[in-house]
């Protein structure tokens, strides 16, 4: 009798080439040495992630995480909403919202970008401004050193049972609907969720105009083909559209069960992690750790590598169906 294979085992049945898959990193940013070194592992490499190291942004996290739990992890403790604001125009789109039990928002901003009328205060309204020295920060690109904060806010905010991460372009446009932990990340029948995020739009300014037809699925290599074709008016979409376009042909070129890369396409400007048990804790560790490791060998997109990430952690269509 043929015995059922394990989860691990199906999935490396499955996948064989990704198990064997050897990575060629062309990242810009390759050579810099990693600065968040600790247990959390990544799943395609041999990296791991947290706050050991002993480098200037690993100490300034340990600094930060300490100061943050002493001075806010009782009024904070619900969940903490954060974000980083660099850039003088970023800052000044910043606006006071109203305070709710329990539940915080940061702002990280340049130490140099502080508002000066606020050097007797770290608030603005009743949200907290962290400034960041720039000596800190381990890379060139602004958009690489913005990642280590938005994936690793669990070093920074260890007291808090929901971390949101909201990209600072939302601000004043969105906010954290009050049902959307009952909705998204409550217990059910089928455990907790441990990470909720909203699905990538079927847009023009997602998939190129194929997205304007009748009866439209989003596709990754649509995705990846409109953030190529945008650099046209935005320069700045990445730091190297040749290392982005052979990530995407290599993720694509790998045997993945069914259309998971396409399933897996997310708007990574708002993500919610549950901290509230040491499974999800442990997860999402492992995914923030195995996502910074993709940025840091390949383009700093955060969505295009973040489909290829479920399935090196072993998400597929059936589980990723019940998030």
């Amino acid at each position: 009798m043929q015995m059922p294979l394990s989860p691990e085992d199906e999935l490396a049945a499955l996948m064989p080439r990704i198990v064997n898959h050897t990575r060629q990193c062309t990242s810009p940013e390759r050579n810099v040495t990693w600065p968040l070194v600790g247990e959390a592992p990544s799943v395609t490499s041999r990296l791991h992630c947290g706050t050991l190291s002993e480098t200037p942004l690993s100490d300034y996290f340990s600094y930060l995480a300490t100061s943050l739990s002493e001075e806010y992890g009782k009024e904070c403790e619900g969940w903490v909403r954060f974000g980083v604001a660099w850039g003088q125009k970023y800052v000044e789109r910043l606006r006071p919202f109203r305070r709710q039990p329990h539940k915080c928002t940061f702002m990280f901003v340049l130490q140099e970008e502080y508002p000066k009328k606020h050097n007797d205060t770290n608030s603005f309204g009743f949200e907290t401004l962290i400034p960041i020295p720039r000596h800190v920060l381990p890379f060139q690109s602004m958009r690489r050193n913005v990642k280590l904060f938005k994936l690793h806010g669990h070093e920074l905010f260890p007291f808090a049972k929901y971390i949101v991460w909201q990209d600072v372009k939302l601000k004043g446009k969105f906010f954290v609907p009050t049902n959307y932990y009952a909705r998204f990340l409550e217990p059910t029948k089928l455990g907790s969720p441990c990470l909720a995020a909203v699905g990538l739009p079927p847009h023009g300014s997602s998939f190129g105009s194929r997205s304007m037809l009748e009866g439209y699925r989003p596709r990754y290599q649509d995705h990846c083909d409109t953030v190529v074709n945008s650099i046209v008016a935005r320069p700045n979409v990445t730091d190297s559209v040749d290392t982005l376009m052979e990530q995407c042909k290599t993720y694509q070129s790998l045997d993945l069960p069914g259309a998971e890369l396409d399933r897996g396409l997310i708007d990574s400007a708002f993500i919610v992690w549950n901290q509230r048990n040491k499974r999800c804790r442990d997860f999402n560790a492992k995914l923030a750790c195995t996502w910074s490791d993709e940025i840091q060998c390949y383009s700093d997109r955060d969505q295009i590598s973040f489909p290829y990430i479920l399935q090196r952690l072993g998400l597929r269509e059936s589980s990723l169906s019940k998030w």
